[in-house]
């Protein structure tokens, strides 16, 4: 459970005795709440040697036993907080046997509860919290309220583990109920977890019920209920209550920032992260992980590059969660030499890390690199889950490497992974993008379950870089018929329409939106310049240096005429004069960010910007001869993956 801070677990007797001190002191060096740093653990030197013990006795359960008998003929079980900490250490032990020596060392008649709730406290926090369960259905006396601190804990815990066919609402309601039972429901501190638990369970309403039944919330619970509504999207409840809050601790400053990032909402996180530093609050790993996701999202890479170097200028371990951030922060802001850097530099990397790594090649066009950087992960003993699978599939796909995707789709069913409605968008796309067109159909009529909005969206692509107008209307047909008001997909399909000079075909689907209430989203491009992020829509001229943005592309188009290029129109919906075509497609949203990097940014530093929106044909080749007529590097995310043009051509190869 979080919410525990400055109270402390004690044992259920009130007469005290040398047992019960030395239970409290110990109690108090392992509470941990909200996320809140627990005291180190070598300030205990009880702990200390007793876990250094267990360590070295895992080699076999014979050594195990050797070190039970040293306890037991040392005296140290003898109390209770003694033995408490021998089970707790053995509980908190990833090993099986480990768990399976404590069970049997629980007491079935104790004169308190101290061992049995520290055990149930370290299954609470440990990788398992579900076996936390069993151990508060056996426990042998009447639960008092720390029991349930724990048993709370342990479901929110529950709730972020990827633990199939488990119902999480249920589980928190059930603690609910048994506490309610018990008499410990009207506990502070156990109505504080309940705050947490509901929240992590998607239960934002049993959340804010339970939250208006505390008297008088703390700091923690109100951290709690921050946590709550930011995590459930209500950002904007969530920060009118820690506006409110008379004091925020570090906890309450790193749940706000979260919850911007969760919706979004990252250029609020990366402002309300200054604020945090201003403030003076204690930045931990926590807080640093979403920044640098927020950081991911905006393609905000100087931003993200001072937070690396935060973490080495503090002397910070760059943990196996940090060091994932860091390499999916770098993939997303195109900067991949940096990604691999830190990937070979950790020391420790785990599925996710690995994930993070294949995907950012993928997104970044290096199809090989990504299968070849999958095989390693194999090597590495690392087994792949199906997130990996994807990141593969589409590595494939973007690079054109059809037979290498079908053989790690057959691999990903030999290895027990049951493909989902991702990995079957990801076959489609990979045959349709490639040309397969008739391989893409035969795949979709032979999966065993029904197509998704990712399958048909894949087909209508396909269908506009090979220019089929019947296939193209086949495939949105059947996608409207899942996403009414799709876009993208209307705008595409427009496309195909006005690609091919049918009108009438761009003007039925502009009525067919009309009428729906479909929207198009407006071109939007991000260029980070000095760590400040700017914004650019089409057709925009209220940047403050508009004149100079102007005077550039003049300047870039009379360059670019000189080199023979000619604006490809195709793409614009309306027919009207060819001349009015190139004037609305001049302002795309991508060229006055591109526009604003020549500007303002030296010759010899890279343009990044990143689009909302897949980058149209026009905008491609115009980039293209830009990156060679004013020798610049230029990195540019669209909707879909990363562009990097350099002399004239794109890592793409005109493959997107």
């Amino acid at each position: 459970m979080n919410q525990r801070e400055k109270r402390i677990a004690s044992p259920v007797s009130r007469t005290p005795s040398a047992d019960h001190t030395a239970s409290s002191r110990w109690l108090r060096k392992q509470s941990s709440v909200g996320g809140r740093e627990m005291l180190p653990r070598h300030r205990n030197p009880l702990l200390h040697d007793t876990t250094a013990l267990v360590a070295a006795s895992s080699s076999s359960e014979h050594h195990l036993r050797e070190l039970h008998a040293h306890l037991l003929v040392s005296g140290r079980l003898a109390s209770s907080s003694h033995h408490a900490v021998f089970l707790a250490t053995l509980a908190s032990s990833s090993l099986d046997r480990h768990l399976s020596y404590a069970g049997c060392l629980l007491p079935q008649r104790p004169t308190t509860l101290l061992v049995h709730n520290s055990f149930l406290r370290s299954l609470a926090r440990g990788h398992r919290p579900h076996l936390a369960f069993a151990a508060f259905r056996d426990l042998p006396l009447t639960p008092d309220n720390y029991s349930f601190t724990f048993l709370v804990r342990a479901a929110t815990s529950l709730a972020t583990t990827e633990m199939p066919a488990v119902n999480v609402s249920l589980v928190a309601g059930s603690v609910h109920a048994s506490a309610l039972r018990y008499g410990h429901a009207a506990d502070t501190y156990v109505q504080s977890g309940f705050v947490s638990m509901y929240a992590a369970a998607g239960e934002l309403g049993a959340a804010r019920a339970a939250f208006v039944e505390i008297a008088s919330p703390d700091v923690v619970c109100v951290t709690a209920m921050v946590g709550a509504l930011a995590t459930s999207g209500e950002v904007d409840a969530a920060r009118k209550m820690f506006d409110e809050m008379p004091q925020r601790d570090h906890v309450a400053w790193s749940a706000m920032i979260a919850g911007y990032v969760h919706s979004g909402r990252s250029r609020e996180a990366l402002g309300l992260f200054d604020g945090m530093r201003n403030a003076g609050a204690a930045v931990g790993e926590v807080t640093l992980v979403s920044v640098l996701t927020a950081c991911a999202q905006l393609g905000a890479l100087e931003r993200g590059k001072w937070v690396h170097s935060y973490v080495h200028n503090r002397g910070m371990r760059v943990s196996l969660t940090l060091g994932t951030a860091l390499v999916d922060m770098y993939s997303k802001c195109g900067a991949v030499a940096a990604a691999m850097e830190v990937f070979d530099s950790m020391g420790e990397r785990n599925v996710y890390t690995w994930t993070s790594a294949v995907s950012g090649l993928a997104m970044n066009g290096m199809g090989r690199e990504c299968l070849e950087l999958f095989k390693r992960m194999e090597s590495s003993g690392v087994e792949p889950n199906g997130v990996t699978f994807v990141a593969v599939l589409r590595g494939c796909s973007v690079a054109g490497l059809v037979d290498e995707g079908r053989a790690c789709f057959d691999l990903m069913k030999n290895q027990g992974i049951d493909p989902r409605l991702e990995h079957y968008g990801c076959m489609v796309d990979l045959y349709a993008r490639a040309g397969r067109l008739d391989d893409a159909i035969s795949f979709i009529n032979g999966m065993p379950v029904e197509p998704h909005e990712g399958v048909w969206g894949a087909l209508l692509n396909a269908s506009r870089i090979h220019k089929n107008v019947e296939l193209g209307k086949y495939a949105m047909d059947k996608l409207v018929t899942i996403e009414s008001k799709n876009d993208a997909a209307h705008v595409l399909l427009s496309n195909i329409y006005a690609e091919s000079q049918n009108w009438k075909g761009v003007s039925n689907v502009r009525a067919i939106m009309k009428a729906k209430g479909v929207k198009k989203v407006p071109g939007c491009s991000a260029i980070e310049v000095g760590g400040k992020v700017h914004e650019f829509f089409v057709g925009g001229k209220t940047h403050p240096r508009y004149r100079e943005i102007d005077k550039m592309l003049a300047e870039m188009s009379r360059r670019l005429r000189l080199q023979g290029y000619v604006a490809n129109t195709k793409e614009v919906l309306f027919d009207i004069e060819e001349e009015e075509k190139e004037d609305a497609i001049s302002l795309h949203s991508e060229k006055l960010a591109l526009a604003f990097g020549l500007v303002v940014l030296p010759g010899d530093t890279e343009i990044r910007i990143v689009k909302n929106l897949r980058v149209c044909e026009d905008c491609h080749d115009y980039t293209k001869l830009i990156s060679k007529v004013f020798n610049r590097e230029i990195v540019m995310r669209d909707r879909n993956r990363f562009h990097h043009f350099k002399d004239g051509a794109c890592s793409c190869r005109d493959y997107w």
